[in-house]
């Protein structure tokens, strides 16, 4: 019997391994290793070993993506249906190629065990070993975005379980009945508590459950009262003001329960501090910088046109 520590390894048979990129309305793209054998010479004896492996990966996180759409689809109204698959075909045609980019990208790494400890440029190297890694750190960000991104698209107003968003045209009643919910349950609480001191028996609540709770309800009241001032409060049209920014849209949207400043361009450093300082933050979904539309939001948005058209005249 021979004992084997590790595979023996088949050039040939990883250089004819394929793997295959479905979409739903584009064709099917196949990875073929020895198209990208050659990008791995420099770093490995096993090339196509390496090229396998990484267009492997490429298709099992695009393959899960697409099962993440799936799952999304299942009892999704048609036109829900035709945008997540759209959605999904737009950013795995995105992702395949920033992964095929960055499997390209190994052509300009090297190995001193490949190319040898003589003259090798070690501090060169290390800069694009370094460079590569960041980009494959982007890819990461970029994958994981995917699955926020098409959850938002098929429950706009929070999924199942999550907390109750001010865009929801129902937050007003769902936010009364959690408030219910859990003011029956405290009542029902020190109830059994009571009835178990009366017994002289360990109380099934402990204090700290009781305190959380109320907590929790205060919490959820303060919510009901921001969201009915919200809704008694009149929405102002869109505005268009002259700043020095240039001409800026000032929108309250209550669509996505939020206030928004649309510039004509990207915003320069001075005013995007600004922004920032007073709690607007870029929204590429809505092309607008926006925040909470409440009172404080209404707020700070004036506070942001002042200060933009301080150097204007417009008032």
């Amino acid at each position: 019997m021979t004992f084997q520590m590790f595979p023996t390894y088949d050039h040939a048979a990883r250089m004819a391994e394929t793997y295959a990129v479905e979409f739903f309305d584009k064709p099917r793209v196949t990875l073929a290793a020895s198209d990208y054998a050659q990008y791995f010479t420099g770093i490995s004896y096993r090339e196509a070993g390496r090229a396998a492996s990484a267009l492997r990966e490429i298709a099992a996180v695009l393959a899960v993506a697409r099962a993440d759409t799936l799952e999304m689809i299942a009892g999704a109204p048609a036109e829900m249906t035709a945008r997540l698959e759209a959605e999904y075909d737009s950013w795995a045609t995105a992702h395949l190629a920033h992964m095929l980019g960055w499997v390209r990208g190994h052509g300009n790494l090297m190995s001193s065990m490949i190319a040898g400890p003589a003259n090798f440029p070690v501090a060169r190297q290390q800069k694009r070993n370094a460079s590569h890694d960041r980009r494959y750190q982007q890819i990461k960000i970029h994958r994981a975005a995917y699955l926020k991104r098409i959850k938002r698209i098929r429950w706009p107003h929070g999924a199942p379980g999550e907390a109750i968003r001010s865009n929801n045209p129902d937050a007003i009643e769902l936010v009364r009945k959690e408030i219910a919910e859990r003011e029956a349950w405290h009542a029902a609480a020190k109830q059994q508590n009571a009835a178990a001191r009366k017994a002289k028996a360990p109380r099934p609540f402990e204090a700290w459950a009781l305190s959380n709770n109320l907590a929790n309800i205060k919490r959820y009241q303060d919510r009901l009262a921001g969201l009915e001032a919200m809704a008694a409060t009149p929405t102002a049209a869109p505005v268009e003001i002259h700043t020095a920014a240039g001409i800026v849209e000032r929108v309250e949207n209550t669509d996505e329960a939020r206030i928004q400043l649309i510039f004509p361009a990207k915003p320069d450093t001075a005013t995007r501090s600004i922004l920032k300082s007073n709690g607007f933050r870029w929204a590429p979904s809505q092309g607008a910088w926006q925040r909470h539309l409440n009172a404080n939001g209404r707020y700070a948005a004036n506070r942001v046109v002042a200060a933009l058209t301080a150097h204007t005249g417009e008032t």
